[in-house]
């Protein structure tokens, strides 16, 4: 990961602590992979809570502004999931609400990183 957030902070002239990103990222990945295992309808704030400080680090913003973005990223996580477990049916109703998760998600972070920038 660390690679990974170098070569990203390179190539756009990011400031961010690229250490740090590594380390937030991998977090976020030991919770969600901790919630798939072995707490599938646990409390989804802690993966909520991991992927906001990512995002409040790389974009340089407090991680109340980004929280609403990480909400919906990390329930499009835990519907892929659910997918995955009931089978990864190609015509799941799932598809199409993990999509609508993960565009909202997106959105509410451009808008919140705009705001941030203006």
């Amino acid at each position: 990961m660390g690679r990974f957030y170098g070569l990203v902070a390179g190539a756009y002239g990011e400031t961010f602590d690229v250490g740090e990103a590594a380390r937030l990222e991998v977090e976020w990945w030991r919770i969600h992979r901790y919630l798939k295992r072995d707490s599938p309808m646990g409390d989804v704030q802690p993966l909520t809570d991991a992927v906001a400080a990512l995002y409040a680090h790389l974009y340089g913003v407090p991680a109340g502004v980004v929280a609403q973005a990480a909400a919906h990223r990390a329930e499009a996580m835990r519907i892929s999931d659910r997918w995955v477990a009931d089978g990864a049916r190609p015509d799941s109703p799932a598809i199409r609400a993990e999509r609508d998760e993960l565009v909202k998600g997106y959105a509410a972070l451009r808008a919140a990183v705009n705001l941030q920038i203006e």
